[in-house]
């Protein structure tokens, strides 16, 4: 059983506990089935029906409405217990505070306390559906219509990034409090998708980092502690603290990483791919997303200079002999500026050959981005490859290195 399904069965207990009559408790119950109805219905759109999704949920729940009653305790046997351990059992939580004195000795507020608990699951569930899953077609409908496209797609680029923890936590907490605002609430899911490829993919954090920061942040916006303003002053320092915007191009030309293998390479690759695509066609990509992320890394990455440039022959190839000693060949065959989009069919065509019979298949690619390389370079030597590197770096600069958002008082 999980701990979702857990706190339903303690709400129905406490509420045939501190029912004043009949008809209380019947009401009570039949909003518990209602709510626990919707909030299962909403999860499944999401695809997040396995227990530890319906507990990660709780989980976050409780972080958003209680995380500031939380602290580091010692337990009867002298243990001390962190506030971690205690967010590992939120049906202990729940039980622990609703039967509090102030909950015991007054069975009103403990009614309306719970109600207004479970109406918060509710609530969020609707919101944690359009996040984790904004292709479904109840995604952002209480928006008007010509920002439901804004909306999903700020959440199909989160959605991209395999929405972080930490980060659908944030996100679930801006939902709840600026929902009745949507510009602002636009505006900061933007500045959550800097936060979130900035500090995760770029400055390569793991994944608990900020994380008491980020619980503490999603709390005091959902008790309505920070004004518009205050807000993106607290996002952006956890950004610039984590990843300041003058470390990007160092991160992203490091040659010594492998950056074939990064988990942010399809994401950067197809946000540029958008970019360019709008500045040349006005068009989107021909490809969609699902169709790049379904797709083995090897069947949709090219390195333009290859992997090998043996052939099935055991013979080198001459045109990439000529241009890449040893060192050379081993310290720019993973750089970002030597991998590009592709198609398996494409790929399958395009080995080991030399820069000139790539240029040919590049020039037919459906990828604007092997298109450019075709249009833009001759030879492909170090040089070019640096050259490349900087377009892309210039590109991360102004879509993840600058404050997007402007500070404006929507307060007021």
């Amino acid at each position: 059983m999980s701990q979702l399904e857990k706190v339903k069965n303690f709400l129905i207990y406490q509420t045939d506990r501190i029912s004043v009559d009949e008809m209380a408790k019947k009401g009570m119950i039949e909003y518990i089935n209602f709510s626990w109805k919707h909030i299962l219905e909403n999860l499944s759109s999401a695809e997040r029906e396995k227990s530890e999704d319906e507990n990660q949920f709780l989980r976050q729940n409780y972080i958003i409405n209680f995380y500031s009653e939380l602290a580091t305790h010692k337990d009867e046997d002298g243990k001390i217990v962190g506030i971690l351990t205690q967010l590992s059992d939120i049906h202990s939580l729940i039980k622990y505070k609703f039967k509090q004195p102030e909950f015991v000795n007054d069975k009103i507020n403990c009614y309306h306390k719970m109600k207004k608990y479970i109406q918060s699951l509710r609530d969020m569930s609707y919101k944690f559906r359009d996040l984790a899953n904004p292709n479904d077609s109840n995604a952002f409908k209480e928006f008007d219509e010509e920002l439901i496209s804004d909306f999903k797609m700020i959440a199909r680029q989160l959605s991209r990034l395999d929405i972080q923890t930490n980060a659908l936590l944030l996100l679930l907490a801006i939902y709840e409090k600026y929902m009745n605002k949507p510009i602002q609430l636009l505006d900061l899911m933007k500045l959550c998708e800097i936060f979130m490829f900035r500090i995760y993919y770029i400055g390569n954090w793991r994944s608990y980092s900020a994380q008491s920061t980020i619980y503490s942040l999603a709390n005091r916006i959902y008790k309505g502690e920070l004004n518009y303003n205050e807000l993106l002053d607290e996002i952006k320092k956890m950004i610039n603290q984590y990843c300041p915007k003058d470390r990007i191009r160092n991160l992203l030309s490091d040659t010594s990483k492998n950056w074939y293998d990064w988990g942010g390479l399809k994401y950067i690759l197809y946000e540029y791919e958008r970019k360019r695509c709008e500045e040349e066609t006005g068009k989107t990509p021909k490809f969609e997303w699902e169709d790049l992320r379904e797709r083995k890394k090897e069947d949709s990455i090219e390195h333009i200079l290859p992997r090998t440039i043996i052939e099935s022959s055991g013979k080198e190839v001459e045109y990439w002999i000529t241009k890449f000693d040893d060192k050379s060949y081993e310290k720019n065959i993973n750089r970002l500026g030597n991998l590009t989009l592709s198609t398996s069919k494409e790929n399958s065509k395009l080995g080991n050959a030399s820069f000139d019979k790539k240029k040919e298949i590049y020039k037919s690619s459906n990828w604007q981005i092997a298109q450019d390389i075709a249009n833009d370079y001759e030879e492909w030597t170090e040089e070019y490859i640096n050259e490349r590197e900087q377009k892309l770096l210039d590109f991360a600069v102004e879509r993840w290195g600058i404050d997007i958002i402007e500070a404006n008082d929507y307060e007021h």
